[in-house]
């Protein structure tokens, strides 16, 4: 099996990031991945919406950053 990581950026986009996330666990039937959804301080709150969505998830890791650094 192939090992996998994927980086999901989010800022203020909590519905379009939720569907990235479930397009990328749709292509990983037979591939060890891990998902690392970053929050870029998003004033929206979809940060702690994604954490509390994701929490117990062991596949996708959901990182807050408290301040925006920019998309790169």
């Amino acid at each position: 099996m192939a090992e996998v990581g994927v980086v999901i950026l989010n800022y203020n986009t909590y519905d379009d990031t939720v569907k990235c996330v479930e397009s990328v666990r749709g292509y990983t039937h037979d591939v060890e991945y891990q998902i690392y959804l970053v929050d870029n301080c998003s004033p929206d709150g979809s940060g702690k919406r994604l954490s509390s969505l994701y929490e117990g998830d062991d596949r996708v890791k959901v990182i807050c950053l408290y301040e925006n650094g920019g998309f790169s």
